[in-house]
């Protein structure tokens, strides 16, 4: 048995029993306000931003005086941990670096400030450097990689 609908109940919106109900897709625009077409204007042609791949000549690494203690960021400075220091980006930001002689490359991530030698803007971990082959001071191709 279905139970009747209370009269007394319906709200002030209420369908009546002559009500049409229209597909959304069939139904004028209401007056006063510009068409749906007109709101979004037609995407322009144009190109995708795609990471661009930077260089920098002086990447150093850092590490055995530093284990044992934590990163600004909040990890436990060991051999093991992969990251790399900037001093302006923030915690957690992903970058790629390649290194031009081997061609390896590593996505990490910002584990910590520095460095603090002026002219460079990236200091390896141990981990880091041991996994490029780049445990010197030289050049190595960076790109951000998101966050």
């Amino acid at each position: 048995m279905t139970p009747s609908l209370d009269p007394a109940r319906r709200s002030d919106g209420a369908l009546s029993e002559t009500s049409v109900l229209l597909d959304p897709d069939e139904r004028p625009a209401p007056a006063g306000r510009p068409d749906a077409a007109r709101i979004q204007p037609d995407a322009p042609i144009g190109s995708v931003a795609i990471p661009q791949w930077h260089w920098d000549s002086n990447v150093s690494f850092y590490g055995p005086g530093f284990y044992g203690k934590r990163t600004a960021c909040g990890y436990a400075m060991t051999t093991d941990l992969v990251g790399v220091a900037h001093r302006t980006l923030p915690c957690g930001t992903r970058v790629t670096f390649r290194n031009p002689v081997n061609g390896r490359t590593v996505t990490t991530i910002v584990v910590d400030r520095g460095p603090y030698v002026d002219g460079r803007s990236w200091d390896l971990t141990g981990a880091l450097c041991l996994a490029l082959d780049h445990c010197y001071t030289g050049p190595l191709a960076w790109k951000l990689s998101g966050r």
